[in-house]
């Protein structure tokens, strides 16, 4: 299954609604990629401690639900290994959606990322130079206004977001994070 698939994020939604959370997709997705992206080990364990306690009060999730996260936290440990065919993007609804949908997506996603970030990386708001510069943009765009028309000019836009997005993410991951082989790169 593809890792940015509309099939893992119906499945993922089904999964938070049976298990009676209120998250929604795009924020689980980008909360655990905060979680990578600021240092936790990528290892088979390591990070659900902490993604528990941002997402569940600590507690472990119902077994549908752990099955599907275990399945996205493969994704997103493939897509930051520099896998050439899983190219890393956060998970948000498909084009088919209402630009102002995946903006809405967009917006919670990277909220959640920062959480995540925080969490290891308290202080990655205070991050200067180009890292900084991508991390205060990031906040730039968790305030834009997303009633937005659909058309080609915005959809444009929407794509450069994604890519800045994915672009700060790995700058995250090799400022703060581990990468594939536990070299740490600080």
């Amino acid at each position: 299954m593809k890792c940015n698939s509309p099939l893992l994020l119906n499945k993922l939604d089904a999964a938070l609604n049976k298990a009676g959370l209120t998250m929604l997709p795009s924020e689980f997705h980008g909360l655990m990629t905060g979680l990578v992206c600021g240092g936790i080990r990528l290892d088979k364990r390591g990070w659900q401690e902490s993604f528990l306690a941002l997402a569940n009060e600590g507690q472990p999730f119902g077994d549908e639900l752990e099955k599907v996260m275990k399945e996205v936290y493969r994704c997103i440990d493939k897509s930051l290994s520099e896998d050439p065919e899983v190219p890393f993007q956060p998970l948000l609804p498909d084009e088919d959606e209402a630009l102002a949908v995946r903006l809405e997506s967009l917006i919670e996603w990277i909220q959640s990322f920062f959480l995540g970030l925080a969490r290891l990386q308290p202080t990655f708001n205070t991050v200067g130079g180009e890292l900084g510069e991508m991390i205060g943009d990031l906040r730039e765009i968790t305030n834009v206004e997303f009633d937005v028309e659909d058309n080609e000019e915005n959809e444009e836009g929407f794509r450069v977001l994604v890519e800045h997005v994915v672009d700060t993410c790995w700058k995250c991951l090799l400022e703060f994070g581990t990468l594939p082989g536990d070299k740490t790169l600080h």
